[in-house]
């Protein structure tokens, strides 16, 4: 499983079509869901909330493979 942070973002949301059209297993954490819902359709779970959140970042990131994280 692959986890991406901003996958409303270009980089992100072009990193976590490949990795679905590869058949991979993508989480994908943003602020705003309702903004996921093309990959939600595409098989990409989708998880709410702030990337400032150590508690879910530490729950999302348990037993993934790898995690793209992109800072400004």
């Amino acid at each position: 499983m692959y986890v991406v942070l901003g996958g409303t973002g270009k980089i992100g949301k072009r990193i976590s079509e490949k990795l679905l059209a590869q058949g991979k297993k993508v989480k994908v954490i943003a602020r705003d869901k309702t903004k996921l819902e093309d990959l939600a359709k595409k098989g990409a779970e989708i998880v709410s909330g702030d990337a400032a959140d150590s508690t879910l970042l530490a729950k999302t990131f348990s037993g993934a493979e790898g995690v793209f994280v992109m800072l400004p």
